[in-house]
């Protein structure tokens, strides 16, 4: 799939949004440096910040504090960027991606992440020639292995 704009992205992760129907999910996102990863999953946030009534937030990236934590009532979201981790016993000694599991995760940089993920969505955006248009990649696993792309 081939992501031509800023507008083309967030249409893309609208309708990610409204495909994902169960919110333990942990959505890992891969790509290179100013791709637009942390720009995905501000979009997503706000989508579900929006549809569950709440006032749309500033979304950060979690570089530098590794996780922001998101209270929408019925459920929480997770963002973390492991960008910073160096070891993947850092991940374990922080606790990151035990705990909450009922939640929805979304993961930048997930490279060090060794434990099994059952269900999941992972998504790879990859610079094209042209700076503006990303090539993007999604696959669905465990409860979304089933995930239609086609719809999106």
């Amino acid at each position: 799939m081939i992501i031509k704009s800023l507008s083309d992205l967030r249409i893309f992760t609208l309708k990610v949004g409204k495909n994902i129907k169960s919110k333990k999910c942990s959505i890992l996102l891969y790509g290179d440096i100013g791709v637009g990863k942390t720009t995905f999953a501000r979009e997503l946030i706000n989508y579900f910040q929006k549809k569950n009534s709440q006032k749309l937030t500033n979304v950060p990236s979690p570089t530098f504090n590794i996780m922001y934590e998101y209270d929408l009532k019925k459920f929480k979201i997770y963002h973390y960027d492991l960008y910073k981790l160096v070891k993947t016993e850092e991940i374990e000694e922080l606790g990151l991606l035990t705990n909450h599991q009922n939640d929805l995760k979304i993961v930048e940089w997930p490279n060090l992440i060794r434990s099994k993920i059952k269900d999941k969505i992972e998504i790879n955006l990859k610079y094209r020639k042209r700076d503006s248009e990303r090539s993007v990649t999604i696959r669905g696993y465990g409860r979304f292995r089933n995930f239609n792309v086609n719809e999106i």
